[in-house]
């Protein structure tokens, strides 16, 4: 079965005075999401007794050239991640993108699929990258435990289609980010932005919810995302695995359509994980390599600036105000990648035209086939 995607790219912005404008290039994207799979096949995996569980294939109308997993299991549930891919009903290539688990320990362990390449595409740690494009994916959750219970699973795919990008004026507001640096821990002074800003949205939501559950200090967070297969704690999937694993929470990676997205998360005051370039947003004319980081998006200032907390600064320094243009110079350099962490019994703002947070896949750009998977017996996760 298949389950066709019509496209929404070529949507023009109308200039307006709350916007600014800058020519970058933007990855035209589609969030694809799963929180009811009853809908998935099953299917015998032959390894240690294991299932494996597939999705119906989803067919986008134009070729994307990278996408991204996310997904949530309950508590410790191991499960390896890996895609086909197809372009004009042509088989592409099967790639892991990671196995996961919360204890890592054994035979099974934690790891990312990087150095996985083929001659049409390769795995760049969390990443599929299909040079020439695809249009077709199927998803495989690979388990060794039939009660292996998978919460959510998103799928994001982007082009490198250009577009000016309006970025609208952010509302004068302050979420209350608990502020956390990574530089207070020698050991994670360069390394640990990614994790560090995990914390900081778990703790956010911690206090809102009343849940101290949720709440982690950063060692514990770097302890549960890292990913030796890379090695390091940046992955961007493993982190929202690792929300996703707290009873009553989820996370995704996602990637932005409209910058309209991030005002709407802000103004209902859920915080957002943006990933930058530090040297863009640091004000220099060009990125350098490898300088990927990770910051929270906490609202806007009176004069129209990005607040934000920089886990890369020391404590007193954390809180910054940015420059709209700078800021968006930064974020177009992770072709707009977010991390979204909402509660499961909150419906958050629609992302990149898709809702989370109900039942049932959910996308308005989609056509569902209302034949069944097939299933071989048992339940899917």
């Amino acid at each position: 079965m298949e389950i066709p995607i019509r496209s929404r790219l070529g949507t023009r912005w109308i200039l307006a005075l709350a916007c600014v404008w800058m020519p970058c290039a933007r990855a035209a994207s589609e969030l694809v999401v799963w929180d009811d799979f009853a809908r998935w096949g099953r299917s015998a995996h032959g390894v240690d007794g294991g299932f494996s569980y597939f999705s119906p294939r989803v067919t986008h109308s134009r070729p994307w050239k990278e996408l991204i997993v996310s997904w949530n299991m309950e508590g410790t549930s191991f499960v390896r991640i890996e895609v086909e891919a197809y372009r004009r009903e042509k088989f592409v290539g099967r790639y892991c993108l990671g196995q996961w688990t919360l204890a890592p320990e054994g035979k099974n362990p934690r790891t990312s699929g990087d150095a996985q390449r083929t001659t049409h595409g390769h795995v760049a740690t969390d990443t599929l990258v299909i040079e020439e494009g695809a249009d077709v994916f199927q998803v495989h959750a690979i388990t060794h435990d039939p009660q292996s219970k998978l919460k959510l699973l998103t799928v994001n795919v982007s082009d490198d289609a250009s577009a000016l990008v309006p970025l609208p004026r952010l509302p004068t507001v302050s979420l209350p980010v608990p502020r956390k640096s990574q530089a207070d821990f020698p050991e994670g002074i360069d390394k640990w932005c990614s994790p560090t800003t995990t914390a900081m949205l778990l703790d956010y939501w911690a206090t809102q919810k009343n849940r101290p559950d949720w709440r982690h200090t950063v060692p514990e967070t770097a302890a549960a995302v890292f990913d030796p297969g890379w090695p390091g704690t940046g992955n961007w999937p493993f982190n929202m695995a690792f929300v996703g694993s707290h009873s009553g929470l989820r996370g995704c990676v996602a990637r932005a359509n409209r910058p309209q997205d991030l005002v709407s998360w802000i103004e209902a005051g859920y915080p957002v994980g943006v990933s930058v370039s530090l040297a863009l947003l640091n004000g220099e004319a060009k990125p350098t390599p490898g300088d990927g980081h990770l910051i929270v998006v906490c609202g806007g200032t009176r004069d129209g600036k990005v607040e934000i907390a920089d886990p890369g600064r020391a404590l007193p320094r954390v809180h910054r105000e940015i420059d709209p243009e700078v800021f968006m110079r930064a974020w177009a350099h992770s072709a707009y990648t977010v991390y979204l962490v909402w509660p499961e019994d909150q419906t958050p703002p629609v992302w990149a035209g898709t809702h989370l947070g109900r039942q049932h896949l959910q996308n308005p750009d989609l056509h569902r086939d209302h034949e069944p998977v097939r299933q071989t017996g048992g339940h899917p996760m």
